[in-house]
């Protein structure tokens, strides 16, 4: 079973329910995910851990043949400086790819031409490391 950051949440809250969520909670836990996030750009895996599959040759062909970078997920590096967009409202957490970036979005669910590279999600570790955060930042109300 996955759940969605915000379901996931609301289950380590309806945990506490007998205490109040801080101001500060949130925005930890969104500095966690978007860490844990570049790193696994940077080191070319999904949220479980499993490295992406490889360039095709003909993709290789193509970046070499056009002075992009090898990288995978890196052609002139706009995406990545793009970033995430995040939000919370309403206790809801939301960190998703910019809208201008369908390309990142169609390489994180993969296609009939694109190979799953997922960047976002929660592995068992993030969820262990989150739900820390949580407790750590209720207080008894």
């Amino acid at each position: 079973m996955s759940l969605t950051l915000s379901e996931f949440l609301v289950k380590i809250e309806t945990h506490y329910k007998s205490k109040t969520l801080q101001d500060d909670c949130l925005p930890r836990v969104r500095a966690y995910i978007i860490s844990k996030s570049e790193q696994r750009w940077d080191n070319a895996i999904d949220p479980m851990g499993v490295k992406w599959p490889a360039l095709s040759p003909k993709t290789i062909a193509y970046k070499v043949a056009n002075g992009y970078s090898r990288e995978i997920l890196v052609r002139t590096g706009a995406a990545r400086a793009r970033g995430f967009v995040t939000s919370i409202r309403n206790n809801i957490l939301t960190v998703r790819f910019p809208s201008e970036s369908r390309y990142m979005e169609r390489h994180h669910w993969g296609s009939d031409r694109l190979p799953r590279r997922r960047i976002l999600g929660l592995s068992p570790d993030d969820k262990k490391a989150i739900r820390a955060i949580v407790r750590d930042s209720f207080r008894f109300s």
